[in-house]
Protein backbone atom coordinates (compact mmCIF):
# COMPACT_ATOMS: atom_id res chain seq x y z
CA UNK A 1 0.00 0.00 0.00
CA UNK A 2 1.55 3.09 -1.02
CA UNK A 3 1.06 6.66 -2.91
CA UNK A 4 1.09 4.88 -6.63
CA UNK A 5 -1.00 1.67 -5.97
CA UNK A 6 -2.25 -1.14 -3.79
CA UNK A 7 -1.49 -4.25 -4.30
CA UNK A 8 -3.81 -7.35 -3.61
CA UNK A 9 -2.06 -10.31 -4.23
CA UNK A 10 -2.61 -10.06 -8.05
CA UNK A 11 -5.53 -7.41 -8.10
CA UNK A 12 -4.14 -3.71 -8.23
CA UNK A 13 -6.52 -1.27 -6.18
CA UNK A 14 -6.05 2.57 -6.79
CA UNK A 15 -4.73 4.72 -4.19
CA UNK A 16 -5.93 8.43 -3.66
CA UNK A 17 -3.50 8.45 -0.03
CA UNK A 18 -0.73 7.36 0.67
CA UNK A 19 -1.95 5.93 3.83
CA UNK A 20 -5.56 5.05 3.22
CA UNK A 21 -8.43 6.16 5.37
CA UNK A 22 -9.25 3.66 8.79
CA UNK A 23 -12.10 2.21 7.28
CA UNK A 24 -10.59 1.01 3.71
CA UNK A 25 -7.20 0.69 5.44
CA UNK A 26 -8.65 -2.22 7.98
CA UNK A 27 -11.34 -3.65 5.12
CA UNK A 28 -8.00 -3.91 3.16
CA UNK A 29 -6.39 -5.81 5.77
CA UNK A 30 -9.47 -7.86 5.68
CA UNK A 31 -9.35 -8.39 2.25
CA UNK A 32 -5.58 -9.07 2.50
CA UNK A 33 -6.60 -12.22 5.00
CA UNK A 34 -9.18 -13.49 2.84
CA UNK A 35 -6.93 -13.56 -0.14
CA UNK A 36 -4.20 -15.51 2.19
CA UNK A 37 -1.87 -12.67 1.37
CA UNK A 38 1.00 -13.38 3.72
CA UNK A 39 2.74 -10.09 4.60
CA UNK A 40 1.02 -6.35 4.19
CA UNK A 41 4.14 -3.26 3.44
CA UNK A 42 2.87 -0.03 3.31
CA UNK A 43 3.74 3.52 3.78
CA UNK A 44 2.65 5.54 6.75
CA UNK A 45 2.52 9.33 5.98
CA UNK A 46 2.58 11.81 8.66
CA UNK A 47 -0.78 12.95 8.03
CA UNK A 48 -1.86 9.04 9.09
CA UNK A 49 -0.06 9.36 12.22
CA UNK A 50 -1.65 12.44 13.23
CA UNK A 51 -5.25 11.47 11.90
CA UNK A 52 -4.77 8.19 13.53
CA UNK A 53 -5.61 6.30 9.99
CA UNK A 54 -3.34 3.25 11.52
CA UNK A 55 -5.06 2.98 14.59
CA UNK A 56 -5.73 -0.68 15.71
CA UNK A 57 -2.50 -1.58 13.71
CA UNK A 58 0.71 -2.59 15.57
CA UNK A 59 3.43 -3.35 13.29
CA UNK A 60 5.82 -6.64 13.46
CA UNK A 61 8.52 -4.10 11.81
CA UNK A 62 8.53 -0.74 10.79
CA UNK A 63 11.96 1.29 9.41
CA UNK A 64 12.26 4.92 9.01
CA UNK A 65 14.40 6.36 5.96
CA UNK A 66 14.92 10.39 7.15
CA UNK A 67 13.06 13.21 8.00
CA UNK A 68 13.30 16.57 5.56
CA UNK A 69 11.49 19.62 5.28
CA UNK A 70 8.30 19.08 4.13
CA UNK A 71 4.55 18.73 5.23
CA UNK A 72 5.26 22.15 7.65
CA UNK A 73 1.90 23.14 6.77
CA UNK A 74 0.25 20.60 8.72
CA UNK A 75 2.85 19.96 11.25
CA UNK A 76 4.29 23.94 12.02
CA UNK A 77 7.89 23.08 12.54
CA UNK A 78 10.40 20.35 12.23
CA UNK A 79 10.24 18.98 15.80
CA UNK A 80 6.57 18.30 15.71
CA UNK A 81 7.41 16.73 12.33
CA UNK A 82 9.64 14.81 14.19
CA UNK A 83 7.04 13.75 17.23
CA UNK A 84 4.20 12.91 15.18
CA UNK A 85 6.82 10.37 12.74
CA UNK A 86 8.31 9.30 16.58
CA UNK A 87 4.85 7.80 17.56
CA UNK A 88 5.12 5.07 15.07
CA UNK A 89 8.37 3.63 16.53
CA UNK A 90 7.28 3.82 19.81
CA UNK A 91 6.32 -0.27 21.63
CA UNK A 92 2.74 -0.03 21.38
CA UNK A 93 2.82 0.59 17.57
CA UNK A 94 5.74 -1.09 16.63
CA UNK A 95 7.83 -4.48 17.73
CA UNK A 96 10.93 -3.89 15.96
CA UNK A 97 12.18 -0.43 14.67
CA UNK A 98 15.12 -0.18 12.13
CA UNK A 99 16.37 3.43 12.03
CA UNK A 100 18.70 4.77 9.62
CA UNK A 101 20.88 6.90 11.11
CA UNK A 102 23.01 8.68 8.41
CA UNK A 103 22.05 12.22 10.09
CA UNK A 104 21.19 13.74 13.66
CA UNK A 105 17.33 13.42 13.42
CA UNK A 106 17.95 9.13 12.55
CA UNK A 107 20.28 9.34 15.61
CA UNK A 108 17.57 11.42 17.19
CA UNK A 109 15.01 8.75 16.68
CA UNK A 110 17.25 5.58 17.53
CA UNK A 111 17.06 7.60 20.72
CA UNK A 112 13.72 8.45 21.33
CA UNK A 113 12.14 5.28 20.02
CA UNK A 114 10.95 2.34 22.15
CA UNK A 115 11.07 -1.58 22.16
CA UNK A 116 13.52 -3.03 19.94
CA UNK A 117 15.53 -0.99 18.11
CA UNK A 118 18.37 -1.70 14.92
CA UNK A 119 20.39 0.78 13.62
CA UNK A 120 21.45 1.20 10.25
CA UNK A 121 24.21 3.24 8.46
CA UNK A 122 24.32 4.17 4.91
CA UNK A 123 26.24 6.79 4.32
CA UNK A 124 29.66 5.25 5.44
CA UNK A 125 30.00 7.26 8.49
CA UNK A 126 31.95 5.91 12.18
CA UNK A 127 29.21 4.78 14.40
CA UNK A 128 28.68 2.31 16.58
CA UNK A 129 25.38 0.10 14.43
CA UNK A 130 24.18 -2.85 13.95
CA UNK A 131 24.20 -2.62 10.31
CA UNK A 132 26.26 -0.62 7.51
CA UNK A 133 26.77 -0.42 4.42
CA UNK A 134 30.16 -0.85 2.79
CA UNK A 135 31.74 -1.46 -0.69
CA UNK A 136 29.24 0.62 -2.38
CA UNK A 137 30.37 0.66 -6.11
CA UNK A 138 28.78 2.13 -9.25
CA UNK A 139 27.31 -0.71 -11.39
CA UNK A 140 25.22 0.04 -14.67
CA UNK A 141 23.06 3.30 -13.76
CA UNK A 142 22.44 2.18 -10.27
CA UNK A 143 24.66 0.69 -7.65
CA UNK A 144 26.37 -3.05 -6.24
CA UNK A 145 26.81 -3.05 -2.35
CA UNK A 146 27.71 -4.95 0.74
CA UNK A 147 25.51 -5.01 3.98
CA UNK A 148 27.12 -5.75 6.98
CA UNK A 149 26.07 -6.76 10.40
CA UNK A 150 28.57 -5.70 12.60
CA UNK A 151 28.05 -8.21 15.72
CA UNK A 152 28.19 -11.61 13.62
CA UNK A 153 30.03 -10.19 10.85
CA UNK A 154 28.05 -11.45 8.54
CA UNK A 155 28.44 -9.68 5.04
CA UNK A 156 25.57 -9.73 2.38
CA UNK A 157 26.26 -8.82 -0.94
CA UNK A 158 23.48 -7.09 -3.38
CA UNK A 159 22.46 -4.46 -5.87
CA UNK A 160 20.24 -2.14 -7.05
CA UNK A 161 19.61 -0.94 -10.31
CA UNK A 162 17.94 2.55 -9.51
CA UNK A 163 20.10 5.36 -9.90
CA UNK A 164 21.63 7.60 -6.61
CA UNK A 165 22.76 6.97 -3.66
CA UNK A 166 19.89 7.18 -2.01
CA UNK A 167 18.18 4.37 -3.39
CA UNK A 168 20.97 2.58 -2.07
CA UNK A 169 20.08 3.77 1.09
CA UNK A 170 16.46 2.40 0.91
CA UNK A 171 17.40 -0.90 -0.79
CA UNK A 172 19.50 -1.05 2.56
CA UNK A 173 16.34 -0.30 4.59
CA UNK A 174 13.86 -2.89 3.05
CA UNK A 175 16.40 -5.32 3.53
CA UNK A 176 17.51 -4.76 7.31
CA UNK A 177 13.61 -4.94 7.70
CA UNK A 178 13.09 -8.40 6.59
CA UNK A 179 16.18 -9.46 7.69
CA UNK A 180 15.57 -8.42 11.30
CA UNK A 181 11.62 -8.72 11.26
CA UNK A 182 10.13 -11.08 13.81
CA UNK A 183 8.36 -14.33 12.69
CA UNK A 184 8.48 -14.50 9.11
CA UNK A 185 7.80 -17.63 6.96
CA UNK A 186 11.22 -18.34 5.40
CA UNK A 187 14.70 -18.96 6.81
CA UNK A 188 17.27 -16.57 6.82
CA UNK A 189 19.19 -18.27 3.92
CA UNK A 190 16.42 -17.62 2.18
CA UNK A 191 16.45 -13.89 2.65
CA UNK A 192 20.18 -13.82 1.59
CA UNK A 193 19.72 -15.52 -1.48
CA UNK A 194 16.85 -13.30 -2.61
CA UNK A 195 19.24 -10.77 -1.89
CA UNK A 196 21.73 -11.87 -4.08
CA UNK A 197 19.20 -12.33 -6.60
CA UNK A 198 19.27 -8.89 -7.77
CA UNK A 199 15.24 -7.96 -6.05
CA UNK A 200 16.00 -4.04 -5.98
CA UNK A 201 16.16 -3.83 -9.92
CA UNK A 202 12.88 -3.06 -10.40
CA UNK A 203 10.84 -0.10 -12.02
CA UNK A 204 9.19 2.11 -9.78
CA UNK A 205 6.19 4.50 -12.11
CA UNK A 206 7.37 8.14 -11.46
CA UNK A 207 10.63 7.42 -9.25
CA UNK A 208 13.86 7.84 -10.97
CA UNK A 209 12.11 6.26 -14.00
CA UNK A 210 14.08 6.75 -17.24
CA UNK A 211 12.20 7.60 -20.36
CA UNK A 212 14.96 7.69 -22.45
CA UNK A 213 19.06 6.90 -22.12
CA UNK A 214 20.06 9.36 -25.02
CA UNK A 215 19.16 11.92 -24.12
CA UNK A 216 19.20 10.73 -20.58
CA UNK A 217 15.66 11.28 -19.78
CA UNK A 218 13.84 11.08 -16.10
CA UNK A 219 10.83 11.57 -14.70
CA UNK A 220 10.91 12.12 -10.23
CA UNK A 221 8.53 12.26 -7.50
CA UNK A 222 11.22 14.82 -5.99
CA UNK A 223 8.48 18.07 -4.26
CA UNK A 224 10.87 18.91 -1.59
CA UNK A 225 14.94 20.11 -0.70
CA UNK A 226 16.16 17.58 0.09
CA UNK A 227 14.41 15.10 -2.70
CA UNK A 228 15.72 17.60 -4.96
CA UNK A 229 19.47 17.60 -4.20
CA UNK A 230 19.52 13.25 -4.04
CA UNK A 231 17.74 13.53 -7.56
CA UNK A 232 20.26 16.06 -9.15
CA UNK A 233 23.09 14.21 -7.09
CA UNK A 234 22.47 11.15 -8.55
CA UNK A 235 22.21 12.56 -12.13
CA UNK A 236 24.97 14.12 -11.72
CA UNK A 237 26.97 11.41 -11.14
CA UNK A 238 26.65 10.39 -14.05
CA UNK A 239 25.59 12.89 -16.68
CA UNK A 240 29.67 13.17 -17.46
CA UNK A 241 30.14 15.87 -20.29
CA UNK A 242 26.66 16.66 -20.72
CA UNK A 243 24.41 19.35 -19.02
CA UNK A 244 21.09 19.07 -16.77
CA UNK A 245 18.16 20.29 -17.63
CA UNK A 246 15.35 20.38 -14.69
CA UNK A 247 12.04 21.45 -15.08
CA UNK A 248 10.48 22.01 -11.43
CA UNK A 249 7.40 23.59 -9.84
CA UNK A 250 5.84 23.77 -6.08
CA UNK A 251 2.50 22.45 -4.92
CA UNK A 252 -0.12 25.19 -3.86
CA UNK A 253 -1.50 24.83 -0.47
CA UNK A 254 1.64 23.46 0.68
CA UNK A 255 4.56 24.75 3.15
CA UNK A 256 5.16 28.37 1.06
CA UNK A 257 8.65 28.71 2.78
CA UNK A 258 10.18 25.60 0.58
CA UNK A 259 9.67 27.25 -2.48
CA UNK A 260 12.44 29.92 -3.18
CA UNK A 261 14.84 27.09 -0.80
CA UNK A 262 14.06 24.84 -4.14
CA UNK A 263 14.51 27.49 -6.81
CA UNK A 264 17.85 28.26 -5.21
CA UNK A 265 18.73 24.55 -5.36
CA UNK A 266 17.47 24.26 -9.27
CA UNK A 267 19.83 26.72 -10.34
CA UNK A 268 23.00 25.82 -8.67
CA UNK A 269 22.87 22.17 -9.56
CA UNK A 270 20.99 22.39 -12.73
CA UNK A 271 22.32 24.18 -15.99
CA UNK A 272 19.02 25.01 -17.34
CA UNK A 273 16.01 25.51 -15.32
CA UNK A 274 12.85 26.14 -16.09
CA UNK A 275 9.81 26.66 -13.59
CA UNK A 276 6.50 25.60 -14.04
CA UNK A 277 2.90 24.15 -12.63
CA UNK A 278 2.96 21.56 -10.04
CA UNK A 279 -0.62 20.87 -8.51
CA UNK A 280 -1.54 24.62 -7.69
CA UNK A 281 -4.45 23.60 -5.83
CA UNK A 282 -6.24 26.57 -4.66
CA UNK A 283 -3.34 29.18 -4.64
CA UNK A 284 -2.64 31.47 -7.92
CA UNK A 285 -0.16 29.13 -10.13
CA UNK A 286 1.67 32.84 -11.63
CA UNK A 287 2.38 33.55 -7.29
CA UNK A 288 3.53 29.74 -6.84
CA UNK A 289 6.40 29.87 -10.32
CA UNK A 290 7.29 33.47 -8.17
CA UNK A 291 8.01 32.22 -5.13
CA UNK A 292 10.55 29.55 -6.84
CA UNK A 293 11.65 31.87 -9.09
CA UNK A 294 12.45 34.61 -5.95
CA UNK A 295 14.65 32.26 -4.78
CA UNK A 296 16.20 30.76 -8.15
CA UNK A 297 17.49 34.60 -9.08
CA UNK A 298 18.07 35.83 -5.78
CA UNK A 299 20.70 32.52 -6.51
CA UNK A 300 21.95 33.41 -9.89
CA UNK A 301 22.96 36.62 -9.18
CA UNK A 302 24.44 35.98 -5.24
CA UNK A 303 26.30 33.08 -6.93
CA UNK A 304 27.00 34.67 -10.35
CA UNK A 305 25.57 31.62 -11.72
CA UNK A 306 25.15 31.40 -15.64
CA UNK A 307 22.99 28.86 -15.50
CA UNK A 308 19.87 29.42 -17.99
CA UNK A 309 16.66 30.53 -16.00
CA UNK A 310 13.29 30.28 -17.75
CA UNK A 311 9.91 30.36 -16.87
CA UNK A 312 7.17 28.38 -18.95
CA UNK A 313 3.76 27.34 -18.40
CA UNK A 314 1.66 24.96 -19.20
CA UNK A 315 3.81 22.59 -17.89
CA UNK A 316 3.36 20.88 -21.45
CA UNK A 317 4.80 23.34 -23.13
CA UNK A 318 7.58 23.42 -20.18
CA UNK A 319 8.33 19.78 -21.23
CA UNK A 320 8.45 20.74 -24.83
CA UNK A 321 10.99 23.83 -24.24
CA UNK A 322 13.43 21.48 -22.61
CA UNK A 323 13.35 18.45 -24.75
CA UNK A 324 14.26 20.88 -27.87
CA UNK A 325 17.00 22.07 -25.72
CA UNK A 326 18.73 19.07 -25.02
CA UNK A 327 21.23 17.14 -27.22
CA UNK A 328 22.11 13.87 -27.04
CA UNK A 329 24.84 13.91 -24.41
CA UNK A 330 22.37 16.01 -21.78
CA UNK A 331 19.52 14.93 -19.34
CA UNK A 332 16.41 15.88 -19.20
CA UNK A 333 14.85 15.70 -15.24
CA UNK A 334 10.73 16.23 -14.65
CA UNK A 335 11.00 16.74 -10.78
CA UNK A 336 8.14 16.76 -8.61
CA UNK A 337 4.88 15.11 -10.42
CA UNK A 338 6.07 11.60 -10.93
CA UNK A 339 3.29 9.18 -11.40
CA UNK A 340 0.44 11.44 -10.95
CA UNK A 341 -1.72 12.01 -14.36
CA UNK A 342 -3.87 15.46 -13.38
CA UNK A 343 -3.02 19.08 -12.43
CA UNK A 344 -5.43 20.44 -10.15
CA UNK A 345 -5.99 24.04 -10.93
CA UNK A 346 -8.90 24.49 -8.17
CA UNK A 347 -10.87 21.69 -8.13
CA UNK A 348 -10.80 21.54 -11.87
CA UNK A 349 -8.16 18.35 -13.23
CA UNK A 350 -6.67 18.72 -16.06
CA UNK A 351 -5.34 15.62 -17.51
CA UNK A 352 -1.34 15.71 -18.44
CA UNK A 353 1.11 13.00 -17.67
CA UNK A 354 5.01 14.07 -17.35
CA UNK A 355 6.04 10.21 -18.39
CA UNK A 356 3.54 10.37 -21.92
CA UNK A 357 4.53 14.05 -22.41
CA UNK A 358 8.45 13.62 -22.07
CA UNK A 359 7.91 10.80 -24.10
CA UNK A 360 6.10 11.92 -27.31
CA UNK A 361 8.03 15.34 -27.21
CA UNK A 362 11.49 13.18 -27.72
CA UNK A 363 9.56 11.26 -30.20
CA UNK A 364 8.80 14.51 -31.83
CA UNK A 365 12.37 15.58 -31.71
CA UNK A 366 13.85 12.68 -33.13
CA UNK A 367 15.10 10.81 -30.15
CA UNK A 368 14.27 7.02 -29.45
CA UNK A 369 12.71 6.92 -25.93
CA UNK A 370 11.95 3.91 -23.82
CA UNK A 371 9.06 1.49 -24.12
CA UNK A 372 6.92 2.95 -21.40
CA UNK A 373 5.05 -0.41 -20.08
CA UNK A 374 3.38 1.30 -16.57
CA UNK A 375 1.81 4.38 -17.27
CA UNK A 376 -1.93 5.09 -16.57
CA UNK A 377 -4.27 6.58 -18.96
CA UNK A 378 -4.75 9.83 -18.86
CA UNK A 379 -8.70 9.74 -18.14
CA UNK A 380 -8.37 7.24 -15.08
CA UNK A 381 -9.17 8.15 -11.89
CA UNK A 382 -6.57 10.93 -10.34
CA UNK A 383 -4.40 10.01 -7.31
CA UNK A 384 -1.82 10.86 -5.15
CA UNK A 385 -1.56 15.02 -4.25
CA UNK A 386 -3.61 15.66 -7.29
CA UNK A 387 -6.90 14.73 -5.53
CA UNK A 388 -5.41 13.63 -1.88
CA UNK A 389 -5.00 16.25 1.03
CA UNK A 390 -1.45 14.54 1.73
CA UNK A 391 1.63 13.58 0.20
CA UNK A 392 3.95 10.74 1.51
CA UNK A 393 5.76 11.52 5.04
Amino acid sequence: MGTIEISAGQETIPSQLTTPEAVQLHSLMALFRERDVAAAAMEVSSHAISYRRTAGLHYDVAGFTNLTQDHLDLHGSMEEYFATKAELFTRRRTRTSVITVDDPWGHQMASVATGRVVTLATAGQAAEVDWEVVDVAPDGMGHRFTLHHARSGARIRTRTGLPGLFNVSNAALAAVMVLEAPDVPFTREEVVDALESDPFTISVPGRMQVICESPAAIVDFAHNPDAMIRTLDAVAATKGEGRIILVIGAAGDRDRSKRPTMGAIAVRMADHVIVSDDDPHGEDPAQIRDDVMAGAREAVESGGLTTVLEEIWPRAEAIERAVASASPRDTVILAGRGHEIHQDFDGDHRPIDDRVELREALLRHGHRPLEIQDCTAQDSTPSGRAHAPDDAG
